[in-house]
């Protein structure tokens, strides 16, 4: 894995050791938004290979009983200056760990040509999976809030029906509920403008589960206004500074007037007087 950059004017980590009682110690570990994020999907790759849970992954990576290669996903608009940076566990990144997160990234995929990529293959390429985690950000049952990240790609279609290894024909689905479509316990449809998704279930009820990630279009709007909220919010400081400034200049105007014309009095009297000593 690539080192990150140093850090300037942040807080050193912090690791905190209590025993609790005969049988447990507590470990608590404070770090910079960017180092956490390396480490969360360390620990979250190591305990989905090994299906086990990230407490333990993380004993074992710390024991040495583990390795991981980190693949770390990072989402932004390559057309709006300033876009925010996403990261499909930590959400919105500060500016500051997004610069250092991208400053050692290795490879840059563009999700433009992914979202009407095709493989004849079951299985999607990374760039279609990518897509489909920045478009669904997570399980599309309606309610489900499981990371897509881990979870299953499935063709509304199935594949072996002819069904396309294409996003326009897939969501993302944690495993318990893609068992449950599998089972013919509710079936969708699936808008591949918006990305919306239409449940219809057994019984006969409906729902709607709107895609959430930064590649949805709804989201990319907020995107943009996000972008153009922040680069306002600084030029508004900036014109506030100004206006401090301004009317601090405008309130000391007459005690600069009243000290000029101190000045210009000990002027005047040196002139008729030589002895006399020059102001300080």
């Amino acid at each position: 894995m690539r080192s990150l950059p140093p850090l300037d004017n942040t807080p050193a980590p912090g690791l905190w050791i209590d025993t609790e009682d005969n049988t447990t110690i507590r470990f608590e570990l404070s770090v910079d938004q960017a180092t956490g994020t390396l480490i969360r999907d360390a620990v979250w790759q190591v305990a989905r290979a090994a299906d086990i849970s990230q407490a333990r992954a993380m004993v074992m990576l710390i024991l040495g009983q583990a390795t991981t290669s980190v693949t770390t996903h990072l989402y932004t608009a390559k057309d709006i200056p300033g876009a925010p940076v996403f990261h499909p566990l930590t959400g919105v990144l500060t500016e500051q760990a997004a610069q250092r997160l991208l400053g050692i990234s290795e490879r840059a995929t563009d999700m433009d040509t992914a979202a009407t990529a095709h493989t004849p293959a079951y299985t999607p390429t990374p760039a279609i999976r990518a897509f489909l985690v920045g478009r669904d950000w997570c399980c599309r049952w309606p309610g489900c809030g499981a990371p897509a990240l881990g979870e299953d790609n499935d063709h509304r279609i199935n594949h072996h029906q002819g069904g396309p290894t294409t996003p326009a024909n897939m969501v993302m689905l944690c495993r318990h509920h893609h068992n449950r479509k599998t089972d013919l316990q509710a079936t969708y449809l699936l808008d591949p403008i918006t990305g919306d998704v239409f449940w219809l279930f057994a019984d006969g009820t409906w729902a709607v589960d709107h895609a959430e990630g930064p590649l949805a279009p709804v989201e990319k709007r907020w995107v943009q206004t996000y972008t153009q909220r922040r680069q306002r919010r600084g030029e508004r400081a900036a014109a506030r500074a100004a206006a401090q400034e301004f009317q601090a200049y405008q309130e000391g105007a007459p005690e600069r007037v009243e000290a000029h014309a101190r000045l210009e009095e000990a002027i005047n009297q040196a002139d008729t007087d030589p002895g006399r000593a020059p102001p300080d």
